[in-house]
């Protein structure tokens, strides 16, 4: 139920919800079923062995904590809530929002434990919160009415493009410009989310595990549902040809612009380009934070390019040498053998 299931029997002891008996009933119960007796576990065989309903539990909790309860079961968000708080965010740390103001945030959680969570959501959004408690199966049935339309749009997009290029004709894909593409139907679907959710940025990261996307929402970035790691030389290549830009550019940093409608608005984008270093170095410092391991992937990635320059100037160099070479070792011979064919030239005339 929660990530500290042991205090919750403990709790339930202390408000005589439960008995010592009970609670040895139930592990030996388990381990007579032949299962690993967990904290968790026992919680749920406890709970279903006294009929205690969730709601119970989580009011000793709420009680236990000076939490007040959430009820999220008829709450329909408005846009501009989702805009603070995007499905992936949700989704990832079970929580429902209630409420959002400029001085703090309003939302539900069904872990009074897990204050990490509750820090991560306060850093982000830059705002105190107001934590009500509420069970994990509310939480998630109101993520699926409030969120589910627009995931499934990006799902359903990049599954149909995962699809397309599962055969041969993943070239084609890349360069089709034709409006039922299935590159083409992602890419619009995404920025057409970042519209709908007034981002002002849009990140497209190929770290060095994923392929990770993320709108800039009021200097926030939020990372949305990645597409699969195979979609992005793919993704990369086909935003590259919207922006006018190379394609087989790595090295250098690129800038473009797309025009493109959406909707009933024509709109501009400016697309700027950077090299893998720069998206390694993210990936790093976000994961870390330590600057030596920031640093010693910027050089292996230098060492990296410095190594493939070398060889590519080999490799043109190389034919050029071999050709010089033979012909001075052509022009040493003749330039020995010119005075022996003289001298005997001499002594047989």
């Amino acid at each position: 139920m929660t990530s500290d299931d042991g205090f919750i029997i403990d709790l339930l002891i202390k408000k005589n919800a439960a008995t010592d008996i009970a609670v040895q009933s139930a592990r030996e119960a388990i381990e007579e079923e032949g299962n690993v007796v967990t904290d968790t576990t026992l919680l749920e065989r406890l709970t279903d062995d006294l009929n205690l309903p969730t709601e119970q539990v989580l009011l000793m909790l709420s009680e236990e904590f000076n939490m007040e309860m959430g009820h999220v079961n008829e709450v329909l968000l408005a846009d501009e809530i989702k805009e603070f708080f995007p499905y992936t965010i949700v989704q990832k740390y079970k929580i429902f929002p209630i409420a959002i103001n400029d001085a703090e945030a309003e939302i539900a959680i069904s872990d009074p434990f897990n204050l990490d969570t509750i820090d991560n959501i306060s850093y982000m959004l830059n705002r105190p919160l107001i934590v009500r408690l509420c069970s994990l199966s509310d939480i998630e049935s109101a993520i699926n009415t409030n969120y589910d339309e627009s995931l499934d749009s990006i799902n359903a997009a990049f599954a149909s493009a995962t699809e397309a290029l599962s055969g041969d004709g993943a070239q084609s894909v890349v360069l089709g410009e034709g409006e039922d593409s299935p590159i083409v139907r992602y890419v619009q679907t995404v920025i057409t989310e970042a519209l709908n959710r007034r981002a002002s940025d849009i990140h497209m990261e190929p770290l060095e595990t994923r392929f990770r996307i993320r709108f800039r929402i009021d200097g926030v970035l939020h990372e949305i549902e990645n597409p699969p790691k195979r979609l992005q030389p793919t993704l990369l290549s086909r935003i590259k040809l919207m922006a006018n830009v190379s394609i087989a550019e790595k090295r250098i940093p690129q800038d473009g612009r797309i025009g493109l409608d959406v909707g009933n608005k024509s709109i501009d984008l400016r697309v700027s380009v950077f090299p893998n270093m720069v998206t390694s170095m993210v990936d790093v410092g976000e994961e870390t934070g330590e600057l030596d391991k920031m640093l010693n992937r910027i050089a292996d990635n230098y060492d990296e390019d410095v190594d493939n320059a070398v060889a590519g100037i080999t490799s043109i160099i190389e034919p050029i040498m071999i050709v010089f070479l033979a012909l001075a070792v052509g022009f040493i011979v003749i330039a020995l053998f010119l005075p022996i064919v003289e001298i005997i030239k001499q002594l047989t005339g």
